[in-house]
């Protein structure tokens, strides 16, 4: 079973263009290059220290990664601007 700190996931997403926005759950919305939103957004739960099988699933899903991907992201491996480049590959973004 993989896990993924939550702490390395939140910090990865505010440091690669995302914005918190706080709620029953941590909201986090992308936002492109012009700081304008986009239409990709996941969510975390406040309570998790680490995030496992189910949850890596719904975030990759919501973040247009598969999971080797995303446990690359979070790591801070794959660069925002290697994350963009995948989004606008799939139309996503401009």
């Amino acid at each position: 079973m993989t896990v993924i700190k939550t702490r390395d996931l939140k910090s990865a997403l505010l440091k690669k263009g995302f914005k918190l926005t706080e709620g029953s759950h941590h909201f986090y919305q992308l936002y492109d290059d012009q700081d304008r939103p986009t239409n990709i957004f996941t969510k975390i739960s406040h309570s998790h220290s680490e995030i496992s099988d189910p949850l890596i699933n719904a975030v990759k899903k919501d973040m247009h990664l598969g999971k080797n991907q995303l446990i690359k992201y979070s790591e801070c491996i794959l660069t925002k601007e290697e994350y963009y480049s995948i989004l606008k590959s799939k139309n996503l973004i401009d």
